[in-house]
């Protein structure tokens, strides 16, 4: 049982010491106000070039996330085609799991 565990933690400790050398996330940083040190990180990563670039796609990407907080589980249902595609999907995953299922009970019973 030991040589389970032993063999079981060894992700686990490549996880803890290769988070050593990871970078916090651009993105995170300009969402938490901190954009210089996202200006730092991009620079390091990417480049001089790329600075700019980056943190305006990161600040549209945030103002866009900000829009559809304000949205609803509902607005799911609204479309009236979304409905009906919906629906028309989980009756066709039924019968094909119905079809899947009553072809592998025949094979079974005719080995």
């Amino acid at each position: 049982w030991r040589t389970m565990l032993y063999i079981a933690s060894i992700p686990g400790f490549v996880l803890i010491f290769g988070m050593q050398f990871a970078v916090e996330s651009p993105r995170w940083l300009c969402k938490a106000g901190r954009l210089d040190d996202a200006k730092a990180i991009v620079h390091d990563l990417w480049g001089p070039s790329e600075v700019d670039k980056a943190i305006e796609e990161f600040q549209s990407v945030m103002r866009s996330d900000k829009r559809e907080l304000d949205s609803t589980w509902l607005e799911l249902l609204e479309v009236p085609h979304s409905r009906g595609s919906m629906i028309k999907d989980s009756h066709l995953k039924s019968v094909a799991v119905a079809f899947t299922s009553y072809n592998n009970n025949c094979l079974s019973h005719s080995i």
